[in-house]
């Protein structure tokens, strides 16, 4: 089966001028969009500040952290008291 972009006789396939105009542009992008998925799967190293002002938000917001860094393990926790950064 021939197709614009490669013919076939009894020797190997080879690529129609068309086809290699085509390849070319493929060795060109599939490198970047490779390097492009992998950074979008990498994790971003980010921070959470949090500012408490009783210590009694500790008995709720403990195990609500714990859940969170199950689920955000690189996502980095700062914790100030007294309502300021």
């Amino acid at each position: 089966m021939a197709s614009a972009c490669s013919w076939r006789k009894s020797q190997p396939l080879r690529f129609t001028p068309q086809g290699e105009v085509l390849l070319q542009l493929a060795n060109q992008v599939l490198p970047q969009i490779s390097r492009a998925l992998q950074a979008c799967n990498e994790p971003q190293q980010t921070r959470l500040r949090i500012a408490i002002e009783c210590h009694s938000c500790i008995q709720w917001l403990t195990p609500a952290l714990e859940n969170f860094r199950a689920s955000w393990p690189q996502v980095e926790m700062d914790f100030t008291s007294g309502g300021h950064f």
